[in-house]
């Protein structure tokens, strides 16, 4: 098949070979070629891989990152897409260097670079395909879209939900259709990215669709479908489909919002409790990973801890004895101990979970997720209760952990959490492990596939710093500060 020769027709044959209707064409013809286009590679081009690879050689993250960025500014051949891709995505790339190879492969618009992208998602290689589908949701062209669209179905669930979140992230209302069918993939961390790209879009007309999952969904995907229906109607009933259904006027219940006590009760009935009692925050997770730091800077003192009644009044719901301890807190380690100890002691049975606390060597209370009964709530806060502070806030190590626990790859972890509960400072590690491009931008690129939830409990402070990219998103968690 010869494509006209014009732009439309190097954007039609980039088309058709990412759908698999023609083959890539042999060197020296492609419709590339056809055109008499040129790359800005085109003269150099047999030096793109030569310059990627002195770039990287490097030593200083730094100036190899300026290196790669220099190598690879205004480079758009297919030995330059291969380049990067072959060289450059690895999960033990800096993020700094990561980045630069996203964003350059993101602008490569010719049909040659297209088709090499192609030709790469066709290799098993799970790490590639996930950054791939990254820097195709930061791609202009219509192709990204197509490919995104058919990674999306890969039997990979890492690169399913990658691909979902890299295509949320063109807020296409065209792509409503492959959120909609995503919404029924049979596994959770595709649904929640499709949430995701149905709340991005922001088209109230698709609050029933995610009303509709909300009567089917239970646990974490409850927390996605909640703060997506807020975002869609400027309302926010929680899970409560019924609710939602009022206000749309597809309920029996009156339609004016207003219903008598037993109706309410009957409604209020049907909707899940929270997992645990908290007055900071709500989750339905089933799977969580609670994070404590304990590390030196927790001795700093805090003033007026239990000076928002709202707060003490949801530790009270805990116990009295939690209530005063939060009344009477010197240090930001008695406030983070205390509401920790909250959460614990109202954890639902059944509920999986596991705490983990950091300074220097992280460690974890049972070492696997246990399911939550009287005995494991007391060991869990019995823990908790005696716990001092000490040690350097190796946030670093402390996130590795979570995201790969057995320090083999972030992208095949099985048995992970599906929400983290971290309650920090905030404070970064010692002098050589603070750079902020590593501590969280690195946990939050592989979480595009992993889809776990933070929740952030800032203790002492405004903002928590480098670890607000993971309550940022994808997908979109909490952070929440107290005194």
């Amino acid at each position: 098949m010869r494509v006209p020769e014009t732009t439309t027709g190097r954007l039609i044959a980039t088309v058709l070979v990412s759908l698999g209707l023609v083959a890539a064409s042999p060197a020296g013809d492609t419709p590339h070629a056809q055109c008499g286009g040129a790359s800005a590679f085109a003269e150099g081009s047999s030096d793109a891989r030569r310059d990627v690879q002195r770039a990287l050689s490097t030593k200083d993250v730094r100036e190899r990152t300026n290196a790669l960025d220099a190598a690879l500014r205004g480079a758009d051949s297919a030995e330059a897409a291969d380049a990067v891709i072959e060289l450059v995505f690895a999960t033990e790339t800096p993020q700094m260097v990561l980045d630069v190879g996203v964003r350059a492969l993101g602008r490569m618009t010719s049909v040659a670079a297209q088709e090499a992208v192609g030709r790469a998602l066709e290799r098993p290689i799970r790490v590639r395909r996930v950054l791939i589908a990254e820097a195709l949701g930061r791609s202009s062209e219509a192709s990204a879209r197509i490919r995104l669209t058919a990674l999306a179905r890969n039997p990979d669930v890492r690169v399913r939900a990658a691909a979902v979140t890299a295509l949320a992230e063109h807020r296409s209302p065209a792509a409503l259709d492959e959120f909609a069918a995503a919404l029924d993939d049979p596994e959770w961390t595709v649904r929640s990215a499709a949430v995701r790209g149905i709340a991005l879009i922001g088209e109230p007309k698709s609050a029933p669709l995610l009303v509709a999952r909300l009567r089917k969904e239970d646990g974490r995907l409850l927390d996605d479908l909640s703060d997506a229906l807020a975002t869609l109607t400027g309302k926010r009933y929680g899970p409560d489909a019924d609710a939602y259904d009022r206000l749309s006027g597809k309920s029996d219940a009156k339609s004016d919002g207003k219903s008598d006590a037993k109706s309410d009760a009957k409604l209020g009935a049907q909707v899940p409790p929270p997992t645990f009692t908290t007055g900071l925050f709500e989750t339905r997770s089933r799977r969580i990973l609670f994070v404590l730091s304990v590390a030196e800077t927790m001795k700093d003192p805090v003033h007026r801890a239990g000076s928002e009644g709202a707060v003490v009044a949801g530790v009270a719901k805990a116990g009295a004895d939690l209530a005063d301890l939060l009344i009477d807190a010197k240090t930001k380690m008695d406030v983070a101990r205390t509401h920790l100890r909250g959460m614990l002691r109202t954890l639902g049975d059944g509920v999986e979970f596991d705490v983990m606390t950091y300074a220097g060597s992280p460690t974890f209370a049972f070492g696997q997720f246990t399911r939550a009964d009287d005995a494991a709530r007391r060991k869990a806060e019995s823990r908790i209760a005696r716990l001092t502070a000490g040690g350097p806030p190796d946030l670093y190590d402390a996130f590795e952990r979570i995201l790969d626990p057995r320090a083999k790859d972030p992208l095949d972890v099985a048995d992970g959490p599906d929400t983290v509960v971290l309650v920090t400072d905030g404070a970064l590690p010692s002098q050589g492990m603070n750079d902020r491009t590593e501590i969280g931008p690195r946990e939050a690129r592989w979480n595009r596939a992993r889809q776990i939830r933070y929740i952030v409990v800032a203790v002492g402070q405004a903002e928590p710093g480098p670890i607000g990219y993971l309550a940022g998103g994808p997908p979109a968690g909490i952070t929440v500060s107290v005194p």
